[in-house]
């Protein structure tokens, strides 16, 4: 089939087929690309929405990751929370006990370490140490005084570890003296404790009771040497008394006298030597300051003579070479040497 066609103005001849041809193939090319277009826009935005998906199940886990974290880490911060809550009331709890009951709780501590004072400074010939312990029935310690072996009486000590003072501590002393059959008794506490200012600048004496006949002696026990001198006075009284008794007979007049001794005049020969044993300490400190003064000037004078020297040295190894110089005697000076 002929679909040339002549042009009737130029006599052009012009072929339909291939014109036809050209166009179809041109809008197809068209449709072509606009389909294609289309594909790659539904694929770009089907792919971003897979991403923003995906990005949306990633945020989501890592926001639960962090949650259950947290979570977890919140519950360790509240078990930490709940311990130390505990051990506060612990603490606190502990504390009341100290500052309400301080004088048991803390006069444990007391009692053992006067009672172990005791034990390794009284001596054993002449004294055995009995701790009763805190919190059972009688005294805290109980020293039995010997002679030639033989048990001749007893005295106790009540550890007192309180800031006050209580009016019934004679009395409770008294009636462990009875029932230890103890012929001194000893009430150990601190002196901010003691009841008068009198007690308080001796530092013993008879503590004051509300029963007639009650003598009970009151010490300080933060001085712990006066404590030990008072006690062994004590021991030593009954040595004698013991043996009055073995020479003279115990109803001799020789035993009676020493007994209204030990009841009228000894408190107050105690006192003349507890004055002289404080001016005797006293005269001591100050021996012992001026030793230290002397001792000092006598350190710096050898330290001068040392510079001294240690001239001398350098001049010889200047001299003679630092060998020479090392066989020499030298001058040192212990750490402690400066105390």
């Amino acid at each position: 089939m002929n679909l040339k066609i002549e042009c009737p103005k130029c006599g052009a001849r012009i072929n339909l087929k291939e014109q036809v041809a050209d166009l179809v193939a041109e809008e197809g090319r068209a449709e072509a690309n606009r389909l294609m277009k289309e594909e790659q826009v539904k694929a770009a935005e089907a792919a971003e929405e897979k991403i923003k998906i995906a990005v949306g199940r990633a945020k989501t886990e890592i926001i639960r990751g962090f949650q259950e974290r947290f979570a977890k880490k919140d519950l360790e911060i509240s078990e930490i929370r709940k311990k130390l809550s505990e051990a506060q009331a612990r603490a606190q709890e502990m504390e009341s006990k100290l500052s309400l009951g301080s004088a048991q709780v803390q006069g444990i501590i007391a009692e053992e370490g006067l009672g172990e004072y005791l034990k390794k400074n009284l001596p054993l010939d002449l004294c055995e140490i009995e701790e009763v312990g805190q919190g059972k029935k009688g005294t805290d310690v109980i020293i039995h005084v010997h002679r030639n072996g033989t048990r001749i009486g007893a005295m106790i000590v009540d550890d007192k570890w309180s800031a006050d003072w209580n009016r019934d501590w004679p009395e409770k002393i008294w009636g462990d003296m009875l029932r230890h059959k103890a012929q001194f008794g000893y009430i150990a506490a601190n002196s901010s404790a003691f009841p008068n200012e009198e007690l308080r600048a001796a530092g013993f004496g008879l503590a004051p009771c509300r029963r007639a006949g009650v003598r009970v002696w009151l010490i300080d026990r933060s001085n712990l040497a006066f404590t030990l001198a008072m006690i062994l006075d004590g021991a030593e009284k009954l040595i004698k008394l013991a043996e009055a008794k073995a020479v003279h007979g115990a109803g001799s007049e020789v035993v009676a006298r020493i007994q209204s001794y030990l009841t009228d005049s000894y408190e107050l020969d105690l006192r003349e030597k507890a004055k002289f044993l404080s001016a005797a300490v006293k005269g001591l400190n100050d021996i012992q300051k001026k030793v230290n003064v002397e001792h000092r000037r006598i350190i710096e004078a050898l330290r001068g003579l040392w510079s001294a020297e240690a001239g001398v040295h350098r001049s010889l190894t200047g001299g003679f070479g630092e060998e020479a110089a090392r066989q020499l005697p030298q001058i040192e000076f212990d750490k402690g040497s400066e105390n």
